[in-house]
């Protein structure tokens, strides 16, 4: 029987979809390498919640994209957050592993400091892309920094103490993904065109669906697969019934893979669409205000991570408070047709596989979260 001071607690909090992916596989490399007994609690999701860890509460109750879309989730972000510090009162963890989210994770790792704790960073505020005063907190509040971008790495180490690459997890997710060949066959039988549609993790996200319903309908040479996310059943409501429309939940990937162009929002997604080698442009709708003020808020030029990883816009960005459904539907048809633009975006997709490199990112996180547990302070 394993004794109290041989228990290990890891408090683990994640905002969306691909940070609980994320943690999951990072929790998976730390069951295979260490010895001890680790406990795990926190906020995350599905894949968080198949391995087994004790979840305090889900993270697509909490999340929210832009300034608008965040300030109607303040309320409810505060009240969690409040219960969270409670819980994390209670639970005393060795650790926090802080990913992504940091709307909600800052404030929070400014609390758990208070207690001591040692935090740790994976998947840090995008600080180089907007909001640099939130460097001040990462310093006071944060041991280590662990970043997934390479140029990210070379722009924090300038910043922080310590800072390591610990590889891209999408990556080792697609490398480690079982295809469903039988699922795969049957949707490429016909003749019809296949559509990736990504609007994202969030609900706000998936209000974008609205506003391309026009195209949709008009498009019946095009089969659309929406890759649906559990606990957003009513957002899809809108497309659920079409002909053309297939809403389809646990197939993120292999939906990808059939498709011959995708129509992505910002985030993880636009990533792992490019390590697929699927043309695809940004398609993003925020709040009025939140797009006024994105020239004030955001200090690149390009905004989603394959044009980020190469510095330069391969994939073109439609961001709006209400997306043009004509330029969209151009650009679709150019990523379709057009074989020289194709070819030229699946040579910049190889770059990008070049420049992520193949470290297996939850297993360096894992050495590093061992580390800190393991260390003198904490032994």
């Amino acid at each position: 029987m394993v004794g109290i001071k041989d228990m290990q607690k890891i408090y683990i909090v994640v905002g969306e979809r691909s940070g609980d992916m994320h943690a999951a596989q990072l929790i998976e490399a730390l069951r295979r390498s260490s010895s001890s007994h680790l406990q795990f609690r926190g906020i995350g999701g599905h894949a968080m919640q198949e391995l087994g860890v004790d979840l305090f509460s889900v993270h697509h109750e909490l999340s929210a994209k832009g300034i608008t879309e965040t300030l109607r989730k303040l309320g409810v972000q505060n009240k969690k957050r409040k219960s969270c510090e409670k819980d994390i009162l209670s639970y005393r963890p060795d650790l926090m592993l802080y990913v992504d989210f940091p709307g909600f994770n800052l404030p929070l790792a400014k609390f758990t400091h208070s207690l001591g704790i040692p935090n740790l960073y994976y998947i840090p505020p995008k600080t180089w892309l907007s909001r640099s005063y939130r460097l001040k907190s990462l310093n006071r509040y944060i041991q280590c920094i662990l970043c997934i971008f390479p140029f990210e790495y070379e722009y924090f180490r300038e910043h922080h103490p310590c800072v390591h690459y610990v590889g891209n997890p999408s990556v080792h997710h697609i490398k480690q993904h079982v295809w469903d060949k039988d699922w795969i066959q049957t949707q490429c039988q016909d003749s019809n065109l296949r559509v990736a549609l990504l609007p994202g993790s969030r609900s706000d996200d998936v209000k974008v669906l609205k506003s391309l319903l026009p195209m949709i309908s008009r498009r019946k040479d095009i089969r659309f697969y929406i890759p649906a996310i559990a606990g957003l059943e009513k957002s899809y409501a809108l497309v659920q019934d079409m002909e053309n429309v297939r809403v389809v939940y646990k197939r993120f990937y292999d939906i990808l893979k059939i498709s011959q162009a995708a129509i992505v929002g910002l985030g993880t997604a636009s990533l792992e669409a490019a390590l697929l080698d699927v043309p695809h442009m940004i398609c993003h709708q925020f709040h009025w205000l939140t797009k006024a003020l994105f020239p004030l808020l955001v200090h690149k030029s390009v905004v989603s991570l394959p044009n980020l990883i190469l510095g330069k816009e391969t994939i073109k960005e439609y961001i709006a408070s209400k997306v043009n459904t004509f330029k969209v539907e151009k650009e679709l048809n150019k990523l379709i047709e057009n074989s020289s633009y194709r070819k030229n975006i699946l040579t910049d997709f190889k770059s990008i596989r070049s420049l992520l490199g193949n470290k297996e990112a939850g297993k360096e996180v894992a050495h590093q979260v061992l580390d800190f547990l393991n260390s003198p302070k904490n032994v």
